[in-house]
This record gives C-alpha cells, structure tokens and sequence, in this order.
C-alpha cells in the first residue's frame, strides 16, 4: 500500500523500451528469461512501493549541501571553432566523466534511420583508428575506462568515464573514436548482435513491446516518429556505408558541446580539448529546427498477445501530457507522482485487480499502467475510480477492513511529492557519471546547464488547486488510448468498458 520514494523512476524504466540494458541471454531461452525478468521487475517495484507512501507526508526539504549535483559553479569556455566547453570541478571521488554532446537525435533522423546514430556511437566507443577493439578492451581491464554511448531524443552523447589519474592519457582515446571511428567488419557484427538482442527484447517483453506502439502510434508525423533505438524495421538499414554517411552530419562544430566534471585544471583540460576537437568545421547544411509539436492519442484500444504475457495482461492507458519546456510540466509530474499512489492503493490494494499500477509519462505521453493483470475484466472501471477520486483534489490514505477509503488532500500530500520529484532529479547525483548525465540532459532539453537548479524554485512555488487543475486538463479532459499486451489465451477475457 505504500510507495517507495523512487518507485517511479523504476517504473519509468521499465516502460522507456529504448533505456534497457543490453543482455546476455542466449536467444533459444529469450521468451523465458524475459517472462522472468517482467516477474522480477514487477516485485521488485511491487516491494518498493508497497514500503512507503508515507514519504508524501514529509515536509522536509532535501538538503542541498549534501546533494552533489546541487549549486555547483560551472565555468563555460569555447574552443576556437565555436565548440562550447562546460567545466564543472569534481573535488568529490576520483573519477571523471568527459561527455561530447551532439545534438539532433530522433528528430534528424527518418523512422527507416532509427538507432542509426546510435549505431555509430556505438562503434565510436568499440573501436577507432588508432585505439582499436582490442586496444580498448585491454584500456578498460587495466585502466578501468569506460567510454559509452547514449541516444537521447534530441541529442547522442559519447562519454568516457575514468579514474582522473588517467584522463590525460585517455582523452585522445575518446577524441580518435569520435573522430576517427573504424568500421572493422568483425567489430561491426559484434555491435549488430547486441542491437539484434535489443530488438528482440523489443518484440518479447510485454512493457516493450507497450512503449514501442505507443510511441509509434503517438508520434505518426512527429518529429519523434523516428526512434532513438533500432526497430525492427530499421535494423536492416544500419550498414556499415549509412554509418560512414551519418559521421559526416556528426562532425559539425554547430551540434557538438562538450561537458566535463573533472579534477583537471581547467587551463590544461581546455588545451587537451582544443588540440582534438578544435579542428572540427562548422558545416554549411541547414540545421532542422526541432520543436515540441502537439499530438492527440485517440482511437480504439490496441490488444496484442505475446506468450511472455501468458495468463496475464499488461495494460497502459496513453494520453498526451506537456513535455518537459512546457510550462505545465512540473505541476504534472507532481500530479502523477500523488495519483500513481491513489492507482496503486484502490487497483492493487483493495481490488488486487494488477501486481503493480501507477501512473507515469514520458516524453510527452502520460501512461496509467497496470501491469499483470489479472482481472482483466474490470480493471479499467477501477482506474477510472481512482481518476475521479484525484480529480476531486483527494488522495487515498487507507483502505479500510469494510473497503471504503479514508482520504487525505492533495495539499496535505503536495510538500512530500515534492521531496519526492526533487530526489528524483537529484537521486543518482553521488557518483561523478550520474551528475554528468544530469548536466547533459539540462543542456539538451532546456539549452541551459543549470536548468534543474532552477526548476526546484519553481517546484516549491506550485499550488494544490494547480495540481488538480493540471490533472483535470490532461488526465480527465484529454482524450486517450488503452494498449495492452496479454497471453494469448486470455484474449477474450479483455474488456475496456468504463
């Protein structure tokens, strides 16, 4: 009955299909492994949740001395073709993150080209020039560097993360496959193979195969109608000649920032910077202007069966909600974070209708999931219950031994899903990589580094009577959508009435 205060990012997790982990399972057991993994990912938020919704009540504010990603000073420099430099100094641990941030993303690309510049960074980070697959390899075991890839909706980042001792010596590394990347056919087979496991991780597991159609139908000309990701459509169109094109479009001073959290002097990190990155021309090709385009999702519930479902179901009502410029966002993240536990409280606890619901949005798109279901009857009778409860500017405390609710009000609740939201920006802040990320993305999505410094001003300033009134505006008043993934068996045992 109680939620654990970071239980939405789990959940986030597992409906963002594009942020999971490449595996290792063999292919001949990937249905059971991945029915496996739904099964644990499901208890293990199950538990989380069930563990705290007390954390709403708590009116203390999160201390900003002990948050690392907090009221930092960060210098920004520029690089003699234009290239902006963002220097944060790391005296916390002993490991620096170095990140070259190119903008663009899934708005650049053709829904045919998805993952396709994720696909390149990738081969960026496996293999180059001078530094190759097995040089690399030989760097990570010694040396314990790591460079990766991460594909963003409106930007790719290749970042190397390594003991500050070596960073001097490693910058080049990076540099070289930024630059220079090899496309070395056995090296090349090896990335497609872990791409191929994520697609069809894409095509197995219920919450994925969710987000994917969701998104896809959502973003029908969109400027995100293209994914970050490979598809299965897209997968056989990521050749080794479309990698070596789309370098081409990368290499451009206009796209490309640097952010570094470092111990290094800021003089000497510059000079390392220029040296490799300060060559790189600005292009003559026009830049797409990306923006935030309104869409509706409507239409006839989507039922799909996949044997990873089997005896269950897996459901999500989408609708549209503010992406994160909007000036609505942070009232409706509020909004979710107080309604996901009104869902989990009258759907799981009293009807036990789901193992797991609440309510959660990415990247524009709301979803009020309920996952393993097993009254697949009536559970979107209980969803449009808690809906009118929160509608009301109520919140369920406790559900009593006779089944009615004991409320308490969305104000009362309001200070901790602050504290709440404010964990969650800050939450992975302890280590070097997660503040890095966190500098990447303000930069990315707000064209401002220390964006989320200043949205905590605007957390504290929001209203109760706001809440409702967003939640209204968007979970009540908009149209919406059900999708849902169940065992094939039990197809027919699926009702949508309201």
């Amino acid at each position: 009955m109680n939620k654990k205060i970071n239980k939405n990012r789990l959940v986030m997790d597992t409906l963002c299909w594009f942020l999971f982990n490449v595996s290792a399972f063999a292919a001949t057991a990937a249905v059971n492994a991945d029915q496996t993994k739904e099964i644990d990912i499901c208890k293990n938020v199950s538990e989380s949740v069930h563990r705290a919704a007390s954390e709403l009540n708590k009116e203390e504010s999160a201390d900003e001395e002990e948050v690392p990603g907090r009221n930092r000073q960060i210098e920004s420099f520029t690089l003699s073709n234009g290239i902006p430099v963002y220097y944060i100094e790391n005296n916390d641990n002993k490991v620096d993150v170095v990140s070259i941030v190119v903008k663009g993303g899934r708005g650049y690309l053709k829904p045919e080209q998805s993952g396709l510049e994720k696909t390149l960074f990738k081969m960026m980070a496996c293999d180059s020039s001078k530094y190759g697959f097995q040089k690399r390899q030989q760097l990570a075991y010694e040396k314990r560097i790591k460079i990766e890839e991460k594909a963003m909706n409106n930007a790719t980042v290749l970042s190397l993360n390594c003991l500050n001792y070596y960073l001097d010596e490693m910058i080049p590394v990076l540099a070289d496959g930024f630059i220079n990347p090899a496309y070395h056919k056995p090296v090349y087979d090896y990335v497609m193979s872990l791409l191929r496991q994520d697609v069809q991780k894409l095509q197995s597991e219920p919450v994925s195969i969710l987000s994917y159609n969701i998104q896809k139908e959502a973003y029908k000309n969109h400027p995100y109608q293209a994914f970050p990701e490979p598809t299965p459509e897209s997968l056989s169109n990521l050749t080794i000649d479309a990698m070596k094109k789309w370098h081409k479009t990368v290499l451009d001073s206009r796209r490309i920032s640097i952010v570094a959290v470092t111990s290094m002097d800021s003089e000497k990190l510059l000079a390392k910077l220029e040296t490799y990155f300060g060559k790189i021309k600005a292009q003559n090709t026009d830049l797409p202007e990306l923006k935030s385009q309104p869409f509706t999702i409507s239409g006839d519930p989507l039922v799909l069966t996949s044997s990873s479902a089997a005896g269950s179901g897996y459901a999500v009502r989408a609708f549209r909600l503010p992406f994160n410029s909007h000036s609505d966002f942070i009232t409706a993240s509020l909004a979710a974070n107080i309604f996901g536990t009104t869902m989990w409280n009258i759907i799981r606890t009293k009807y036990g209708a789901c193992y797991v619901a609440d309510s959660e949005f990415v990247d524009g798109i709301g979803f009020d999931g309920c996952y393993m279901i097993s009254n697949l009857k009536d559970f979107t009778n209980y969803v449009k219950e808690a809906r009118e409860i929160m509608a009301k500017g109520k919140y369920v405390v406790k559900i009593n031994d006779d089944g009615s609710y004991e409320f308490s009000s969305v104000e009362a609740v309001l200070p901790g899903a602050k504290n709440v939201l404010i964990n969650r920006i800050y939450g992975s802040t302890i280590k070097t990589s997660g503040r890095a990320a966190l500098y990447v993305q303000a930069l990315v999505d707000y064209n401002d580094i220390m964006a989320f410094d200043s949205m905590i001003k605007k957390i504290d300033t929001v209203t109760a009577q706001e809440v409702v009134q967003v939640f209204n505006k968007y979970w009540v008043e908009q149209p919406s959508r059900w999708f849902a993934v169940v065992g094939p068996e039990v197809i027919d045992e699926v009702s949508f009435e309201e």
